[in-house]
């Protein structure tokens, strides 16, 4: 009897991946720390002998240790660095993506997905390694939007105090450029207002993936990814600069099953249903 090959994510193990990052996040530290020590050690030790044996050359010697040395060393560190906190931050992910297959019990594993609206025939890990990966997607979702959410008064620090601002009053049709306080406090505001377009976006995209995870614990066979289904913006950053300058074409965001999708259209939808018109979900009618 053949097995059908499931798509990555209904097979990830996050057990074993957790060990794998954790052991490369540690490689990664050492190697990190060793290269640095041996950098320092390597430039002070030319000094130190330039110094003794060739004080003549110790200016040039120098030179070629900062112009040269500490450039190369610069990017060796980097790429050290950037491989350390990759593996810390799967690490992290697996080690709640563990904690939340732990928590979901096999008794009520057919409640909690009829709960979603559908059922699925996959094996129990399956479900429970797609239905973690769900939760931690939609918790996601829910910071993101949190942080994007901005009253009708803000605080912002400025100048060394703490200013409640009404950004109501900050319109730039309103804003005396002149003042040098008014446009400082307009640039703040559209700094935020730049952080917030990101987040909302991120959001949404975060809540697209959830809603192809619900495809895949129905189908975990489907192996096709999901930029294969959804395309997004091949610029986020100028679509969320369109967005902040009033520009109503920028909110559509993805383009799927032959239909575009708003990012508040996305924000307001279940993944369920989202599921259903992008993935083609089997809803159950009861």
């Amino acid at each position: 009897m053949t097995t059908t090959p499931l798509n990555p994510y209904a097979t990830h193990d996050p057990a074993a991946n957790l060990s794998q990052n954790v052991f490369y996040k540690r490689l990664y530290t050492v190697a990190l720390v060793a290269t640095t020590v041996g950098i320092a050690a390597l430039a002070i030790f030319a000094i130190a002998y330039t110094s003794t044996f060739w004080p003549a050359h110790l200016t040039l010697v120098t030179l070629i240790v900062l112009a040269g040395g500490l450039p190369t060393s610069s990017w060796a560190l980097k790429g050290l660095w950037n491989k350390m906190n990759y593996y810390k931050k799967e690490a992290a992910f697996d080690e709640k993506l563990k904690r939340g297959v732990e928590e979901i019990s096999t008794d009520n594993l057919s409640s909690k997905i009829n709960e979603l609206g559908f059922s699925s025939s996959a094996s129990d890990s399956v479900q429970k390694n797609l239905l973690s990966r769900y939760h931690l997607l939609e918790e996601t979702v829910k910071k993101f939007k949190s942080e994007a959410e901005i009253g009708d008064e803000i605080e912002l620090y400025m100048d060394g105090k703490v200013r409640t601002i009404r950004p109501a009053e900050y319109r730039i049709s309103e804003v005396d450029f002149e003042n040098p306080e008014e446009a400082k406090i307009f640039d703040t505001l559209q700094r935020r207002q730049y952080k917030r377009e990101k987040l909302l976006y991120s959001a949404a995209v975060v809540h697209l993936k959830a809603a192809y995870l619900l495809h895949l614990i129905q189908k975990p066979e489907d192996k096709r990814d999901f930029e294969e289904f959804v395309k997004l913006p091949s610029s986020p950053i100028q679509h969320i600069i369109a967005q902040i300058a009033g520009d109503p074409t920028a909110y559509t965001i993805a383009k799927a099953a032959g239909k575009v999708f708003k990012r508040d259209q996305i924000l307001n939808t279940s993944a369920a249903k989202l599921s259903s018109q992008i993935f083609g979900l089997k809803r159950n009618w009861y």
